[in-house]
């Protein structure tokens, strides 16, 4: 199964993924690819495939990536071949995408669990994001502008959960994961 997490900026879900993947038997992240620089405690191919915008821009060309986008000023994108090795997989997959990589990613793949994470406090994030310091001027105010619009995103989401704590929010979607690995397991062997 391929599950989906999205949220605004700073809203937890790379923490919270993070903690799901440790937590959750036979769950795995698929690792999207970036052009943007690694920030602090990131690494290649877990976090993000990190390449240049070259090498992206190849990888579009030949038609390596089942959805991309550029958005504050790099581009991210989720490869075909990750994807499909995932389906052949016998893991689960979690996979990060923003609300616009959701919707192109869930026409070609219309099976997967699209989770949104709504933060408590919309303004927590704006304070989250002024705090990151490899976030340019120009770059934050791109993605605070962007809260609203992508909040307005959730309710197409198969599930929202509100992220009051991680550890709450990591509780409820490992819940939801597990009704969903229930349910295709009575469809397996009906």
């Amino acid at each position: 199964m391929l599950f989906i997490i999205s949220a605004p900026s700073a809203a937890g879900k790379t923490t919270i993924v993070n903690e799901l993947t440790r937590l959750v038997p036979n769950l795995a992240r698929l690792t999207t690819t970036t052009t943007r620089a690694p920030r602090e405690g990131e690494v290649d191919g877990k976090d993000y495939r990190f390449v240049s915008e070259e090498e992206f821009l190849r990888m579009i060309d030949s038609g390596e990536l089942v959805e991309w986008k550029k958005t504050y000023g790099n581009y991210y994108g989720v490869p075909k071949a990750a994807v499909e090795k995932a389906i052949r997989s016998d893991t689960d997959f979690v996979i990060i995408l923003d609300v616009y990589g959701r919707e192109e990613f869930a026409r070609k793949w219309p099976s997967c669990v699209s989770i949104f994470i709504m933060p408590a406090e919309a303004r927590d994030l704006c304070e989250r994001l002024a705090s990151r310091p490899d976030c340019p001027p120009e770059e934050l105010r791109a993605r605070i502008s962007r809260i609203d619009e992508e909040l307005a995103f959730a309710p197409s989401y198969d599930h929202i959960v509100v992220n009051s704590s991680v550890d709450q929010a990591v509780a409820e979607i490992a819940e939801i994961i597990a009704r969903h690995r229930a349910m295709r397991g009575a469809t397996v062997q009906s």
